[in-house]
C-alpha cells in the first residue's frame, strides 16, 4: 500500500513539473521579442551599407543570374543596381519609404511604380530590399505548432507593399522558416522559403527562395547574399531625379561583387 501511495505521489509530481515546465515555456515566448533579436542578429537596422546579392530564377529548367546591389540607407532609404545581366546594368530601382521608382535606359524622368512589381523574375522589389516585420506589422493572432509559431501579421499602414503576412518561426534556432506574403483580402502572392542560416560579414542572414503564388508554382527565385559592407552614399543618390545620374553616386561598387564572388560565404 505504502509502495502504491509513493508511485501516485511520485506521478502527480511528474505530471505537475511537466505542466509547470509547459506554461514557462509558453509564458516566456513573446513573438515581438524574437523579431527583435532576429533584427538584432541581422544589424542591419542602423547605418548605412552596401549588400551583394547573387540572384538565381529557375524558369522551366532554364537558369538564369543577376548580381544585385542593394545600398541601405539608415533614413529609410534604398538603392538597387545590378552589375548583371548586361541587359539590366541601367536598370536602377529607389525606396523611400513607402514611395518606390524605377529608372531604365531611354527613360526621361523615373517612373514611380508599386513595391510589389517584379525586380528579377519571382524577386520583388520589396523582399529584396527587405521586409521590415518588426517595425511594419503588428501581430493580430499567434498560433504553436509542435516545431514553429505561426504569426499573423497585419500592416501598420495602408501603403504597405503586402497588408498581411503569415510568418513562420522556428523554436529551434529562433528564425523565420517561411512567410507568405498577401493582398489587404488575404490573397496569398508570394511564398518566402529561409534557410541556409549563416554570418556574412557579422550579418546573420539566411538564403531566401522566392515563389510567386499567382504563376507557375515550378518557378522560383533564390537570393544569397554575397557580402554586407559598411558603405554610405551620398544623399543626392536617393533622389527620384537623380537616378540617371546613380552610376556616379555609387563610383565603382558596382563591381565588387565579381572581384569578390570567390570570397562570398567564407566568413
Amino acid at each position: 500500500m505504502k509502495k502504491t501511495i509513493l508511485t501516485t505521489l511520485y506521478l502527480l509530481t511528474l505530471i505537475i513539473l511537466i505542466g509547470f515546465m509547459t506554461l514557462s515555456t509558453g509564458a516566456t515566448f513573446s513573438p515581438r521579442a524574437v523579431l527583435k533579436e532576429i533584427a538584432a542578429r541581422q544589424d542591419l537596422g542602423h547605418g548605412s551599407y552596401l549588400l551583394e546579392i547573387e540572384a538565381v530564377s529557375y524558369q522551366n529548367g532554364n537558369e538564369d543570374l543577376a548580381r544585385i546591389g542593394v545600398y541601405l540607407d539608415q533614413e529609410d532609404r534604398q538603392l538597387v543596381t545590378f552589375e548583371e545581366p548586361e541587359r539590366m546594368q541601367d536598370d536602377c530601382y529607389l525606396v523611400v519609404g513607402y514611395n518606390t521608382w524605377i529608372f531604365q535606359q531611354g527613360m526621361r524622368r523615373p517612373l514611380r511604380i508599386s513595391a510589389q512589381q517584379k525586380l528579377f523574375d519571382e524577386a520583388g522589389i520589396a523582399e529584396t530590399v527587405g521586409l521590415d516585420y518588426l517595425n511594419d506589422y503588428r501581430i493580430e493572432e499567434v498560433l504553436e505548432t509542435p516545431s514553429e509559431y505561426e504569426l499573423t501579421l497585419v500592416a501598420l499602414d495602408k501603403r504597405t507593399a503586402y497588408r498581411r503576412v503569415t510568418l513562420w518561426l522556428s523554436k529551434q534556432n529562433r528564425n523565420i522558416t517561411k512567410s507568405v506574403l498577401m493582398a489587404v483580402n488575404g490573397q496569398p502572392l508570394k511564398e518566402l522559403t529561409f534557410s541556409n542560416y549563416r554570418s556574412v560579414n557579422g550579418h546573420e542572414l539566411g538564403e531566401i527562395t522566392i515563389k510567386n503564388l499567382l504563376l507557375e508554382k515550378s518557378n522560383y527565385t533564390t537570393l544569397k547574399f554575397l557580402r554586407v559592407l559598411k558603405k554610405k552614399i551620398p544623399d543626392a543618390a536617393f533622389q527620384p531625379m537623380m537616378m540617371g545620374k546613380v552610376k556616379q553616386f555609387i563610383g565603382d561598387d558596382s563591381h565588387s561583387a565579381s572581384d569578390n564572388k570567390n570570397k562570398s560565404g567564407q566568413e
